[in-house]
């Protein structure tokens, strides 16, 4: 089972230890790599890193550019900000658990609208940041960065609020307005940040996912882009700002607990995603050592596994099992009766 210790923190390009440092409970130090990265180590990293991302709008715009190239969806506007509503990708008519709609009705950028209930469940739909229904506090936010947008949207609400008819808002204020939310949340942010000092150390690295949790869900939130904003805020607002830090990237269990989880919940999956990340790649580079192929990495698939599970028995296991076409995966997860065993549906990191 997992011990208290170090954690042993790897990039996922230079798979030399980075770093080391106490995160109290549920960590893993039982793997080490081959040696101590040096000064020219981290430096070069560290540059290469930031030449390619800093924390300003125009990156996010650049990442979304470059995920979005993929063709995605049919996207047609890659790197811009969206100029019209959207909603989750959930169904238009889905159902959510009363607590699940308590936290998205507490966010600031989102709207849930209720349209039925059955059996204990609601139906609905979620909407992104808009203009026309931004929260209190997202809107103290915008005043403070930006009064006379703020004021125009006010305008627009009120008069939002006096119609009997659905209206769109004007496309050119949907985009200033999200704009301005992003950039403001970037800002923020920034100041945040720099408030911890030069580097991320075992004394601020509570600190550092607090903030980081509350930037990755606002952008979330604030979803900017008309498609493929997962990916990129992903990229910009949760890995990336790890690894600048000399940090692997966050690897959530489920990517669709966004909006779902409570503020201590998020941070809490932020801290698990650093130990599941760590050991990957620890056991990625075991087998390198071992000349195993990279393919017999299990973690890539189960980043829950526990370590009393050793990942070569269980990978035979799975090999003679796959003989019986009649196998269900999921008797293997019943047999261990642990919910870490579920497949992962968040690999984006590893292969973008």
């Amino acid at each position: 089972m997992f011990t208290s210790g170090e954690i042993q923190f790897y990039s996922p390009v230079n798979p030399y230890l980075l770093s080391s440092m106490q995160l109290g409970n549920n960590t893993d130090s039982s793997t080490a790599l081959a040696r101590e990265p040096n000064t020219n180590d981290r430096s070069s990293y560290s540059q290469a890193f930031n030449e390619f991302v800093s924390s300003t709008i125009y990156d996010y715009l650049q990442i979304h550019r470059r995920v979005a190239a993929r063709g995605v969806s049919g996207v047609s506007h890659n790197g811009a900000i969206r100029t019209d509503e959207i909603y989750s990708n959930y169904t238009w008519y889905s159902f959510f658990e009363g607590k699940d709609v308590a936290m998205m009705r507490e966010n600031p950028y989102l709207s849930f609208q209720e349209t039925g209930r059955s059996e204990g469940k609601i139906l609905g739909v979620l909407h992104y940041a808009d203009p026309r229904s931004l929260g209190e506090e997202a809107m103290r936010r915008l005043t403070q960065f930006d009064p006379s947008l703020a004021q125009e949207v006010r305008d627009l609400q009120q008069e939002y609020q006096r119609s009997s008819v659905w209206q769109r808002a004007p496309n050119n204020l949907v985009q200033r307005a999200l704009y301005a939310l992003v950039q403001e949340r970037i800002e923020w942010f920034k100041t945040e940040r720099s408030q911890l000092g030069d580097k991320i150390s075992e004394n601020n690295l509570s600190e550092f996912i607090r903030i980081a949790s509350v930037f990755y869900r606002d952008l979330i939130s604030i979803h900017p882009f008309e498609d493929c904003n997962g990916r990129a805020t992903r990229l910009f607002a949760l890995y990336g700002i790890f690894i600048r830090e000399g940090l692997a990237p966050p690897r959530f269990r489920d990517i669709d607990e966004d909006f779902t989880l409570s503020n201590r919940e998020l941070e809490h999956e932020i801290q698990e995603g650093l130990n599941r990340s760590n050991r990957l790649y620890a056991e990625l580079a075991e087998n390198i050592r071992q000349g195993r192929p990279l393919e017999d990495t299990v973690r890539i698939a189960i980043p829950d596994l526990p370590d009393f599970l050793e990942p070569s028995n269980l990978l035979m296991f799975l090999r003679r099992i796959s003989f019986n076409t009649n196998f269900d995966p999921n008797v293997l997860i019943r047999a261990y009766n642990n919910h870490a065993l579920e497949m992962s549906f968040s690999p984006d990191h590893l292969f973008d």
